[in-house]
């Protein structure tokens, strides 16, 4: 699977929970792949590293307040036009313990 090459190019990507673990792999994935990919995470120093890694545009939010929620995603489709594919890849993990 190592020679498949996949273009996103023109695709606008919203990856939530982008700043660690999968959410940043998938990230990176888009903008390799030529996507205009935002990261979608709490704001701090995990979102800053991850886009300074991966490349992309920092889209600081809670994504459980619907407010931010919204005003990040009203932001994407102001800057682009639309969003193509959302990852809802955020997640809590509370006392360990996966529901």
């Amino acid at each position: 699977m190592g020679n498949l090459r996949y273009d996103f190019t023109d695709r606008t990507v919203v990856v939530t929970g982008a700043a660690l673990g999968i959410g940043l792999e998938v990230a990176r994935f888009f903008v390799a792949a030529g996507a205009s990919t935002y990261l979608v995470d709490l704001p701090g120093d995990d979102l800053t590293a991850a886009t300074a890694d991966v490349g992309g545009q920092a889209l600081p939010a809670d994504v459980t307040s619907t407010a931010e929620v919204d005003r990040a995603i009203a932001g994407v489709i102001t800057e682009t036009g639309r969003i193509d594919i959302l990852v809802n890849n955020a997640g809590m993990l509370r006392a360990h313990v996966v529901w």
